[in-house]
């Protein structure tokens, strides 16, 4: 479920940087035509990295403690197979 709820999260991330910076863009050109959409809008990408970046960087920490998690699951069972057992006399 975690792992569903991370992925929503990611895909919902991006439209909402995509809005973010669109939403910019359409207010300076409202405001003041193409210079203040071309401004506005880079505005918005600077806001949108802000904010969403910061989402975008949880997301992909959780991406690397999965594959960790996932890695050492892997090793322990391996170590588990491989264990050295004493002869019994």
């Amino acid at each position: 479920m975690n792992r569903f709820l991370a992925g929503t999260l990611n895909i919902l991330n991006a439209f909402a940087a995509i809005i973010i910076i669109a939403g910019f863009a359409l207010a300076g050109l409202n405001l003041s035509g193409v210079a203040g959409a071309i401004l506005l809008g880079i505005v918005g990408i600077v806001i949108a990295g802000m904010f969403c970046g910061i989402i975008s960087i949880l997301v992909l920490i959780e991406n690397h403690l999965r594959k960790i998690s996932r890695n050492e699951q892997a090793v322990i069972k391996t170590i588990k197979h491989h264990e050295r057992t004493e002869p019994g006399l």
